[in-house]
């Protein structure tokens, strides 16, 4: 692959990196389903166990178009679900209709918030995109499949933007 960049670099003139990818491997009973959406701005991935090739598509479109970061709770970080306790803890705190609650009660309210946060990002929770009578959850239970694993990339995702102090550099240059 080295040499393709390479050759694609002397061709168009720009410098081209593979910058991030996955490999996703199938095995018997796997089915695979890839989607790429607006010209190749945004791709996605997805390996099911069971089900079939069209079950798979729909997921990767799916996916491409809501954009689940876990495919169930499980998969949340504990960190990240301590963070966003916290969070809200802090929000409960600062709220006059909270603060007078019961420990016990106020600590539901924010587990309840807390799972709210998180139920938009994890697969299992959203609505099927091909069929809003049922969760994705509900589908992959009625075709005898589950997800093992899905990658979704967006162009210009994950890029940290250079940010400049130009005031600074000024004030360097006139220190020499």
């Amino acid at each position: 692959t080295s040499s393709l960049f390479a050759d694609a670099t002397v061709k168009m003139g720009e410098k081209f990196d593979l910058r991030r990818f996955v490999i996703i491997s199938k095995t018997d009973g796997d089915n695979i389903g890839s989607y790429i959406h607006m010209g190749g701005k945004i791709a996605c991935a997805v390996r099911i166990n069971g089900g079939d090739a069209e079950l798979a598509k729909g997921l990767a479109m799916h996916i491409a178009a809501n954009n689940p970061t876990y495919i169930t709770m499980d998969d949340v970080p504990a960190s990240e679900i301590e963070h966003e306790r916290s969070v809200q803890l802090e929000s409960a705190k600062s709220d006059p209709k909270l603060s007078s609650k019961p420990q016990e009660f106020l600590m539901k309210i924010i587990d309840g918030k807390v799972n709210k946060y998180f139920a938009e990002m994890i697969l299992m929770n959203q609505t099927y995109l091909m069929d809003d009578t049922k969760t994705i959850a509900q589908l992959l239970t009625e075709k005898k499949a589950s997800v093992s694993t899905f990658v979704r990339y967006a162009v210009g995702e994950g890029i940290e933007k250079r940010h400049d102090d130009f005031a600074s550099e000024v004030m360097k240059e006139a220190g020499k």
